[in-house]
């Protein structure tokens, strides 16, 4: 959690979205983060585009879990998330969401701060019975000084 809350500020970058057979799209992002409950949470706020339709999401993370929403890839559904990795250099979660008719697949975000002027999110979409999945979003951020 320390090195997620020397992410705290705001921050501009790229945030590409990677769809099956289609070419990779990218587009402009900002991002804020920011420490709350006397930084117990650090709660990520992201905005960027798909198609030219401006996009949102939020991801509010605590020591053992952490909860993302997103206008475009979860519409009006929570996804709780258990944390996977949350030392050293990089910090990652794991959750889970329906595929009807088929088992649920899952969802990784992963947050990489590379202080104290670049972060980088990686959201990778995994399939049921694998583990390493397919990238879904890579957005690359510098700090706004």
């Amino acid at each position: 959690m320390n090195r997620l809350a020397g992410c705290a500020g705001e921050w501009q970058g790229i945030s590409t979205l990677f769809l099956p057979d289609a070419t990779p799209e990218g587009s402009d992002s900002i991002l804020a983060v920011a420490p709350v409950l006397n930084g117990r949470f650090i709660r990520l706020d992201y905005t960027w585009s798909q198609g030219g339709a401006p996009q949102h999401g939020s991801l509010l993370i605590g020591s053992h879990e952490a909860c993302w929403i997103d206008t475009w890839h979860m519409s009006d559904r929570m996804m709780i998330c258990a944390i996977e990795h949350g030392d050293g250099a990089a910090w990652s979660c794991r959750g889970s969401y329906a595929v009807p008719p088929g088992p649920d697949w899952h969802w990784r975000i992963a947050i990489t701060p590379e202080l104290p002027d670049k972060v980088r999110i990686v959201m990778t979409n995994i399939l049921p019975g694998e583990e390493t999945g397919m990238l879904a979003v890579d957005a690359v951020y510098s700090r706004v000084s």
